[in-house]
This record gives structure tokens, C-alpha cells and sequence, in this order.
């Protein structure tokens, strides 16, 4: 099975600039807005989203759209997907930041 997949991270400017048109599989891998991962989902129609928080992101739960990956593993067709939240820890404090 061959899946039509779009990632996005980082960078809202870019969400519904890409036109890959409907997709099976969003991968949203953090620093992104709620609004901009509800953005995504609107526009790419996927039949899955998944996602990980980045090192920049709130500790609030991802939008219901969003199914977390987090120390996880979720399937879509013959794909297997998990991650991690965040970063290494680089600063004192902060959300999503692991030694």
C-alpha cells in the first residue's frame, strides 16, 4: 500500500502553501500553532494525523484531530509510526525537554 503523506514542523507560514492536495497521512512534528495544525487537517483532509510536541510547544494537548504519538506507536496501513515530544535538555526550564 502506498501512502500519500505531508510532515509539517516549525514553520506556520507554510501550512496550505504546500498543495499535495487530500493526503492519507498527516505527520505534524511540533513548534506548530493549534490553529495552523487545524489549518493542515482542514486543507490536506487526512484519513490520519499524528503527531509529537516540539521543544517550543505549550504542554496543552494537541487539537482532537491530532492523535499524539508521544512514547507511542500508531499504525496506518502497513506504516508504523512513533516519536518522541521535544528536545534534549538545552535550557532550564521549558516544556518537552528531556535529559
Amino acid at each position: 500500500m502506498s501512502l500519500k503523506a505531508i510532515t509539517i514542523a516549525d514553520d506556520d507560514s507554510l501550512v496550505g502553501h504546500l498543495d499535495p492536495g487530500p493526503v492519507d497521512l498527516l505527520l505534524c512534528l511540533g513548534d506548530l500553532w493549534d490553529m495552523s495544525l487545524e489549518k493542515a487537517h482542514a486543507r490536506y483532509q487526512p484519513e490520519a494525523a499524528f503527531g509529537v510536541k516540539g521543544n517550543h510547544d505549550s504542554d496543552a494537548p494537541f487539537p482532537s484531530l491530532i492523535q499524539p504519538v508521544h512514547c507511542t506507536v500508531k499504525r496506518i496501513g502497513d506504516l508504523t509510526i512513533g516519536g518522541f515530544n521535544g528536545s534534549w535538555r538545552y535550557k532550564p526550564r521549558g516544556h518537552h525537554l528531556f535529559d
